[in-house]
Parts: C-alpha cells; structure tokens; sequence
C-alpha cells in the first residue's frame, strides 16, 4: 500500500525509546515536502505513541508497516530512497546499531542524526554514504531532509554503491569470522 512514486524516507526496526523515531515525524511534517513520504516499518514499545503523534501532525504521507516477517525486509528496504537511522543524544557512543549494517547492505543512502565521536558517524563518513547530523536536532534534520529530497538518482544510488562496498569489506561474515579468529589467536599466545 505504499505509492510507489513518491520519494520514500524509511525507517526500518525497533519502534523504541532510543530509536528516536518520534524525531523522524517531527521533521519530517516540518519538512514540508511535495511528494515525499515517510514509511516506519517495525514494532515496539512506543509504536502506538507514535502513531497518534503521526495522526495529530494531519500529515497524510507518514506511514507505518507492521512489523514484518523477516523474509520481507529486501521488498520493504527496496521502497526507501533514503533509510534514516536516528539516535537519542548519547545511545550510539557505546554500541553500533545493526540497521546501520543493514542499512549499507541494502545499497540505500543513509540519513542519520547521532553523536559526532561514534562509530555509526565514523563508518558513514568513512563510507561516503550519507548524511550525519546532531542527534534530537529537528531543524537540522528537516532541512536535511528537504535537502536529499532534491538529490540527483545517480547521486542517491552512487552513495548506496559505497555504502554496500563498505559494508561488504567491513561487516560480512567471512571478515567477521576471520577477525574472531585473529583476535582468538592473538589471545592465546599471550
């Protein structure tokens, strides 16, 4: 149910209290965009919250998909023109989060706000594969917004391309296993 013709920013996970997702639905009603749309796809605790603050904006082109079956994630993240990956104010120093993998794999840009000395800015900036932002900014991510919304196809895709890339070098299983493997060796010779 998802027009397929209109500029889609997604947001695809956890519906939690550090996701920030309500952050996305205030910019993006500010945003002001002429045929965009945003898409929340996912479940948790503070999805119905966010759905009645979706509702309250009177903003017709925010939309929530259900939580779904794992094998539907391709056909959902292939809707985004943009994934946004929003993180509170102090969450991503201390830990990665896995959409951001998820996110690079898909070949989709990303859009994110989250603190400046993190892994999860480190890795976009490092990737050329999108956009970062403060965290809890919503005049800078409603302008960012507006913003990607303008940007050329073959600009949006080039950034999926070297967000795939990185991906593929950094986070795949065959690298994963083979750094599990050298920091095991490494352990056991001390």
């Amino acid at each position: 149910d998802v027009p397929p013709n209109k500029f889609t920013f997604l947001f695809f996970g956890n519906i939690g209290p550090v996701a920030g997702v309500e952050l996305l639905i205030a910019a993006f009603d500010k945003a002001n965009i002429k045929n965009a749309q945003l898409v929340i796809a996912g479940d948790g605790s503070i999805k119905d919250q966010c759905i009645t603050m979706a509702k309250e904006t009177g903003n017709r082109s925010i939309q929530f998909i259900a939580d779904p079956d794992i094998s539907a994630a391709p056909r959902i993240q292939s809707l985004a023109d943009v994934c946004l990956l929003p993180v509170k104010k102090g969450q991503a120093v201390s830990s990665v989060p896995s959409k951001l993998m998820v996110y690079m794999v898909s070949g989709k840009p990303i859009l994110t706000t989250v603190d400046e000395p993190s892994e999860t800015a480190s890795a976009i900036r490092e990737a050329e594969s999108g956009w970062i932002g403060p965290p809890e900014n919503v005049n800078w991510l409603s302008d960012a917004m507006r913003n990607v919304a303008c940007t050329s196809t073959s600009e949006l895709e080039a950034y999926g391309d070297r967000a795939r890339s990185y991906a593929l070098k950094r986070y795949s299983r065959n690298v994963g296993v083979a750094n599990v493997v050298d920091f095991i060796t490494k352990n056991l010779e001390n």
